[in-house]
């Protein structure tokens, strides 16, 4: 059988890199030009888009930094 625990540090960090690809594609479609309906006559963020923008943004944040808490040899938190 494989030793699933054992691979714990190299699926995070595939992880990460997966997390970390579609943070960036998020950013890149989040323009009024390709998302019109997130976006009022101003060209702001609608109330509801922008606090999950917010989120996902504190999301990949705090991913970042337990991946490199990870990769540097200390336990996850």
């Amino acid at each position: 059988l494989v030793d699933i625990v054992s691979l714990k540090h190299e699926s995070g960090v595939v992880g990460f890199f997966f997390v970390l690809t579609h943070a960036f594609m998020g950013a890149l479609v989040a323009m009024p030009a390709y998302k019109s309906k997130w976006f009022d006559d101003k060209g702001r963020f609608y109330g509801n888009n922008e606090v999950s923008m917010a989120f996902g943004v504190t999301a990949a944040t705090l991913i970042t930094a337990v991946t490199i808490r990870s990769l540097f040899g200390k336990t996850s938190w």
